[in-house]
């Protein structure tokens, strides 16, 4: 599980990136829906693997089931941010607004990511 979260928690930060680059003109909004969708993908695998792992405890079913929220946190963050991109600018939801679900996102991975570290 530790290494889904990690690997979201990647995804997301790219993704950020890539929406700041954005917003500062400094990436094309087709580089920046690739980045999006791939990260998207990877939260995806990421999710599936979680769901496959059949944990043994009543705490590990319970981390399990926090990872799998935080995870659907994480797409709808990545479902915010690319209908900013398709928005364009002024549009609703603003790119702000996109890179924002994605900070919430990254703030529910790191908590995530100290629950399931490995001792």
């Amino acid at each position: 599980m530790s290494t889904a979260v990690k690997d979201s928690s990647s995804a997301v930060a790219t993704a950020r990136i890539a929406l700041r680059q954005d917003m500062a003109g400094k990436l094309t909004r087709a580089a920046t829906s690739t980045t999006l969708d791939d990260g998207l993908k990877e939260l995806q695998s990421s999710r599936s693997t979680v769901l496959k792992l059949s944990p043994a405890t009543t705490v590990d079913r319970g981390t399990q089931r926090q990872a799998l929220d935080a995870l659907d946190q994480c797409a709808a963050g990545f479902a915010t941010a690319r209908a900013a991109l398709a928005a364009g600018d002024g549009g609703t939801p603003s790119l702000a607004d996109g890179d924002k679900a994605l900070a919430d996102a990254q703030d529910v991975l790191k908590q995530l990511e100290s629950t399931v570290a490995s001792p």
